[in-house]
C-alpha cells in the first residue's frame, strides 16, 4: 500500500458506536418520561406531554390560585336573615309604642303576640322535620318575650311583680310545651334559663322575692317530671336557685322592715321540701325510678333549706314552726315504713339507702323544731336504740349508720358532749355544772345501742358503714362514761377535801376515769362482734398519758401522782394481759380451723 492511498473504514466499529448511542437515547427517553409521569401525578394535571406550558398570566392558573372565601351553608345563612327581621320587627313594635302612635298596652299586647308567633312557627318546623329551624325559631320568640315582659315591670309600669312573673310563666309552659312535644332539649334549655334570669332580674329590680321564689319553687317541680322527656339537667340548674330564693325570703320575712309577711314565707318554706320529696316518693315507688344524685342532694338541699328559714321564722311564729316540725317528724316516720317493708324496687339497696336518709333528714329537723333540748335528745336516743334494734333484722345493716347519728345527736342536744370537755379538759378550779337526767339518758342510749349491734349475727354481714358506726357509738359511750364519772365525783371529793384541794383531787380522777374506761373497752373486746373496741382502748391510754403530763405532773401534789402513776400503770399492764390473751385465743383458732391469711396481731 502506498503513501497516498486512503485509510480503510471499518464498518463494524461504527455500527457498535451507532448502537451504543442508540441504547443511551432510549434510557434517557425512558428517565425523562418517568420524571413527567411523576409530576403529572402530583399536580392532577391531565394533559398531554406536547401540550406548551402554560404562562403564568394564563386565566386557568389566575383561577386556580384566587382566594376564595369559606362558604357557608345556605340554611345557616337563610336562618341568621330570619332572626335578625324578627328581631327588626320587634323594634318596629317598640318605635310605635315610644312615639305614641299605640298606647303601651296595645303595644305590649302586639309585642306579646308577635313572638307567640313564631313559637308556633317553632312547632310548625319541628313537625316538619326541621329540629334546628324549630329551635331558633324558638329562641326568637324568647328573647322577644322576656325582655318585653321585663321593660313592661320597669320602664311602662303596666304590670306588677306578680303579673309580671305569671306572663313569665305562661311563656315558658308554652316553650315546654313545643319542646316536650317534639323534644327538643336546646329550646327547653333556653326557656328555663331565660325565666330564671327573669325571674331573678325582677325580683332585684321590684324588691318582692315572693313571686320569684313561687315560680321557681313550681319550675323546679314540673322540671322534675319532664326529666324523662327532655334528658337535659334541667333539674340541676332550677333547684339550687330555687332553694336559694327560699331561704332569702325566709330571712328577709323576719326583718321588721321586710314586705313580705313571716306566714307567707313559713307557708312556701315547708312547700319546698314538700314539692320535692313528694315527686321523688312518687318516683320511686309508683314509678319504680331509681334514686340518684341529684334525688339525695336536693333532698338535703330542700330539708336544710327548710330547717334554717323555720329557725328564722320561729321568733314571729313559735306555734306554727313547732307544728310544722311535729309534721316533718311524721314525714319521716312515713319515709322509713316503705323501706323497712321491703317496697323499693328495682333497686332496693339504693332506693332503701334514699328514703332511710329522708327519714333520717326529717325526724331530726322535725324533732329539733318541734321540742326543746332536753326533750330532743330524749326523742333521738329512744330513736338511736331503735335504729340499733332494726339494725340486727337481715337486710337492714344499714340502720346501725342511724343509730350512731341519733346517738351522737342525743350526746350534743343533752350536753353530754359539753359534760365531758369540761369535765376532762377544764381546769381544775372550773364550775362543775349541776347533774341532769339529759346527759345519762343519752349516755344509757350509747351504750345500750352499742351493745345491740354487738351480735355474730350482724357481725356476719356487716359492711365497714356498720362496724364504723359501732365504733362511733363506742366512742361516745367510753368517753361518756369517763366524763360522768369524773363529773359525778370531783364535787364529792372537793366537798370532801375542801374547796382548797381540787387542784389536787381532779387529776387523778381523771386519769383514773380514762384508765377505767381504756380497761373496759379492751375486756369488751375479748369478744367477737366488739373487737373494734381495742382501738379506742388505745386511745383513751394515750389520753390518761396526756392528764398525767399536762394536769397531775404541774400540780406537784405527792399524793396525785401517786394515784395517778398507779392507776396508770395498773392500767397499761391488765390491757397488755388482755391484749395477750385474745392473741392466743387467735391464735389457736387459726391452728383448729387449718390456718388462715389474718394473723392474730393483725386481728387486734
Amino acid at each position: 500500500m502506498s503513501g497516498g492511498s486512503p485509510v480503510p473504514y471499518h464498518t463494524s466499529d461504527l455500527e457498535v458506536a451507532v448502537s451504543t448511542m442508540r441504547e443511551a437515547l432510549r434510557s434517557h427517553a425512558e428517565r425523562i418520561a418517568t420524571l413527567e409521569l411523576a409530576v403529572r401525578a402530583a399536580r392532577g394535571a391531565v394533559q398531554s406531554v406536547d401540550a406548551p406550558p402554560a404562562s403564568a398570566s394564563s386565566p386557568s392558573v389566575l383561577a386556580a390560585t384566587a382566594f376564595r372565601p369559606p362558604a357557608l351553608p345556605n340554611a345557616t345563612l337563610r336562618l341568621a336573615g330570619r332572626v335578625v327581621i324578627i328581631v327588626a320587627g320587634g323594634f318596629a313594635l317598640r318605635a310605635l309604642t315610644d312615639s305614641g302612635m299605640t298606647s303601651g298596652w296595645l303595644g305590649a299586647a302586639l309585642g306579646l303576640g308577635y313572638a307567640l308567633a313564631f313559637l308556633l312557627a317553632a312547632d310548625r318546623a319541628a313537625a316538619k322535620g326541621g329540629r334546628v329551624s324549630a329551635s331558633v325559631h324558638g329562641a326568637s320568640t324568647l328573647l322577644l318575650a322576656f325582655p318585653l315582659l321585663d321593660e313592661a315591670v320597669v320602664r311602662l309600669h303596666l304590670l306588677g311583680p306578680t303579673a309580671a312573673i305569671l306572663a313569665t310563666a305562661g311563656v315558658t309552659a308554652a316553650a315546654f310545651a313545643v319542646a316536650v312535644r317534639h323534644r327538643l332539649r336546646l329550646l327547653a334549655w333556653l326557656a328555663a334559663s331565660g325565666a330564671i334570669v327573669v325571674a331573678l332580674v325582677l325580683a332585684f329590680q321590684t324588691g318582692q322575692v315572693l313571686p320569684t321564689a313561687t315560680f321557681l319553687l313550681g319550675l323546679g317541680g314540673v322540671c322534675i317530671w319532664l326529666e324523662d322527656r327532655l334528658d337535659g339537667g334541667l333539674r340541676w340548674a332550677i333547684a339550687p336557685v330555687a332553694d336559694l330564693c327560699v331561704l332569702i325570703l325566709a330571712i328577709r320575712s323576719a326583718s321588721p322592715y321586710a314586705e313580705e309577711q313571716p306566714a307567707v314565707a313559713l307557708g312556701l318554706v315547708a312547700m319546698l321540701p314538700a314539692v320535692y320529696l313528694a315527686s321523688f316518693a312518687l318516683r320511686t315507688l309508683r314509678l319504680r325510678r331509681s334514686a340518684g344524685a341529684f334525688e339525695f342532694a336536693q333532698a338535703v338541699g330542700a330539708i336544710g333549706v327548710a330547717a334554717a328559714g323555720a329557725t328564722a321564722i320561729a321568733p314571729h311564729l313559735p306555734s306554727a314552726v313547732n307544728w310544722l316540725g311535729a309534721a316533718a317528724a311524721a314525714c319521716g316516720v312515713t319515709a322509713y315504713a316503705p323501706a323497712l317493708q321491703g317496697r323499693c324496687a328495682p333497686t332496693p339497696a339504693a332506693v332503701f339507702r334514699f328514703h332511710t336518709t329522708l327519714g333520717l333528714l326529717l325526724v331530726t329537723s322535725g324533732t329539733a323544731l318541734a321540742l326543746s333540748g332536753p326533750w330532743v335528745a330524749a326523742a333521738w336516743s329512744v330513736l338511736a336504740v331503735a335504729s340499733a334494734t332494726l339494725a340486727r333484722r337481715p337486710g337492714r345493716k344499714g340502720m346501725a349508720v342511724h343509730a350512731a347519728v341519733y346517738a351522737w345527736g342525743a350526746a350534743l342536744a343533752g350536753g353530754l358532749l359539753a359534760l365531758c370537755a369540761i369535765a376532762l379538759a377544764a381546769p381544775a378550779n372550773h364550775g362543775w355544772p349541776p347533774q341532769h337526767a339529759a346527759p345519762l339518758v343519752a349516755l344509757a342510749a350509747a351504750i345500750l345501742s352499742a351493745g345491740l349491734l354487738a351480735t355474730a349475727a350482724l357481725e356476719a354481714r356487716a359492711g365497714r358503714a356498720a362496724r364504723l358506726s359501732r365504733l362511733a357509738l363506742l366512742v361516745v359511750g367510753a368517753a361518756g362514761a369517763a366524763g360522768v364519772a369524773v363529773a359525778a365525783l370531783a364535787p364529792l371529793a372537793v366537798r370532801v377535801l375542801g374547796a382548797g384541794a381540787s387542784q389536787q383531787a381532779v387529776p387523778p380522777l381523771r386519769t383514773l376515769a380514762l384508765a377505767g374506761c381504756a380497761v373496759m373497752l379492751a375486756w369488751l373486746g375479748q369478744r367477737e362482734p366488739l373487737r373494734d373496741a381495742n382501738w379506742p382502748a388505745y386511745a383513751m391510754l394515750v389520753l390518761a398519758g396526756l392528764e398525767i403530763v399536762t394536769d397531775a405532773l404541774p400540780s406537784g401534789s405527792p399524793t396525785a401522782l401517786a394515784l395517778a402513776f398507779a392507776g396508770y400503770g395498773a392500767a397499761l399492764l391488765l390491757v397488755a394481759r388482755l391484749r395477750r390473751r385474745l392473741a392466743a385465743r387467735l391464735s389457736r383458732d387459726e391452728q383448729s380451723h387449718g390456718g388462715g391469711l389474718t394473723s392474730p396481731r393483725r386481728a387486734i
